[in-house]
């Protein structure tokens, strides 16, 4: 072949049989990745993703759109564009064009075409330009417009032959590799036989070199698929009955769940922490130590000892705090949970505001585990009494109250936590959802409505 390229030199020198499957999309690339030996972005996009009756109607732009996207999710197998039709057929010099646009956009390995003695010349010029060619012969589905000409090829003699020159073309102009589709297994046998390149079948036999499916139809995406597929899964029923699971849910309010805004609420407070840590250290400065800071400004002297000493007490009491926090993380974690709330409630004294409420955190989700929801409320309406925390923690952890006594909660309270008012607020559309939802469990749908609108 004459081009270096370290993936198709290992490809192309493999001994045993090779994976290859399709892919249009980054998610789908990175899943079949690590099982594949070469992806191919082939042109079968434009039935299985835009529902065209064949491959005809694929423009260059949809191709790269596509190439681009499987590259992302691409890291250790051989990536191969097809060139759509009407890119190479009509000359040389057309093919080599738009094949280098294939290449730099997609920054793809190869690409394939369809055809043999017909685009031999082509074959030739893209190689010669270091542009690595995968050919396609047997049945060729850019020549196909109607369903009844998907068929067989190699029946009669003639196929025979054609395909059979259509091979050797293929391979004496430079190709690395060669798809062979939808020929008779005595006509694949046979080009296996003679073949010098790499030979990959998709409902040929499989003495080829190696396969090559669509993904969609492996994993039963379709009802209908050719006759030469194996179905690994039915992945059209697991997300039929997902997707009417997920309407139930919703229409008979199922979803979102209490837990979810529990989750939501877990987030937002541990997420504070790291913030919060810094800007304490920083206030605690100033308002704990002003007279340090004084005398400091007085005893220029001093300012060394006294710097590196107040230093090492914050840095000394922060990793304390810390050190506590994660111990009483691992203990939840290892649910040992007695253990784990007496930290915690040991943390709830800090002056730390961040450390101080996820602690808190923590101690409602151990009491939600030992079925001990009465001491959650205790422990917040203590805290929102003290007036210790800030508004936006204050709001939290009314929200997170309204949550726990959703079940049994009137409307007064309901509306006490969760003020209509505060349409400003970070978490007023939060607040509003669990409102509708509280209505709707009261089966008082007119005032859901009321504030949905």
């Amino acid at each position: 072949m004459g081009i270096k390229n370290p993936k198709i030199d290992l490809f192309c020198k493999s001994k045993r049989k090779l994976v290859c499957l399709t892919a249009y999309t980054t998610y789908m690339a990175e899943i079949i990745d690590e099982y594949c030996d070469l992806v191919l972005v082939g042109d079968s996009l434009s039935m299985v993703l835009y529902g065209d009756k064949n491959t005809t109607r694929l423009s260059l732009s949809t191709m790269i759109r596509h190439g681009k996207a499987v590259r992302k999710g691409i890291k250790k197998s051989i990536l191969v564009v097809d060139m759509p039709k009407n890119t190479y057929e009509k000359s040389p010099d057309i093919a080599l064009k738009n094949a280098r646009k294939i290449m730099k956009e997609t920054k793809c390995d190869a690409i394939k075409m369809e055809g043999g003695v017909a685009i031999a010349k082509t074959i030739k010029k893209l190689v010669k330009n270091n542009i690595p060619v995968m050919g396609h012969i047997g049945l060729l589905p850019q020549q196909v417009t109607k369903s009844s000409e998907y068929r067989i090829k190699g029946k009669t003699k003639n196929e025979e032959n054609i395909v059979t020159n259509d091979l050797l073309a293929v391979q004496k102009n430079g190709a690395f590799s060669v798809v062979i589709e939808g020929v008779t297994e005595r006509l694949a046998i046979k080009l296996c036989k003679i073949a010098k390149i790499k030979t990959i079948g998709i409902g040929a036999t499989k003495k080829c070199d190696g396969q090559v499916l669509v993904t969609e139809d492996m994993l039963g995406i379709f009802d209908k698929t050719a006759k030469f597929v194996k179905k690994y899964n039915n992945l059209r029923k697991i997300i039929s009955n997902s997707v009417k699971k997920y309407n139930s849910d919703i229409v008979n309010h199922k979803f979102p769940t209490k837990k979810k805004y529990l989750l939501i609420m877990s987030s937002e407070l541990e997420n504070q922490i790291k913030d919060d840590l810094f800007r304490d250290k920083v206030i605690k400065f100033f308002s704990q130590y002003k007279k340090y800071l004084i005398t400091l400004l007085i005893l220029l002297i001093t300012i060394p000892s006294f710097y590196h000493a107040f230093k090492a007490y914050e840095r000394n009491k922060s990793e304390k705090i810390l050190e506590d926090y994660s111990k009483a993380i691992m203990m939840l974690g290892n649910e040992n949970l007695d253990e784990a709330d007496k930290i915690f409630t040991k943390l709830l004294n800090e002056k730390n505001e961040a450390i101080m409420i996820s602690s808190l955190n923590k101690i409602i989700e151990i009491n939600l585990k030992k079925k001990n929801p009465k001491k959650n409320i205790i422990l917040i309406d203590d805290m929102l009494n003290s007036k210790k925390l800030s508004a936006l923690n204050t709001e939290l952890l009314k929200i997170k109250k309204a949550l726990l006594i959703f079940d049994k909660a009137d409307e007064k309270t309901m509306l006490g936590l969760l003020n209509k008012n505060e349409k400003q607020s970070k978490f007023y559309s939060l607040s509003m959802q669990i409102l509708v939802d509280f209505y709707i469990s009261k089966n008082e749908l007119s005032k859901a409505n009321e504030i949905q609108k």
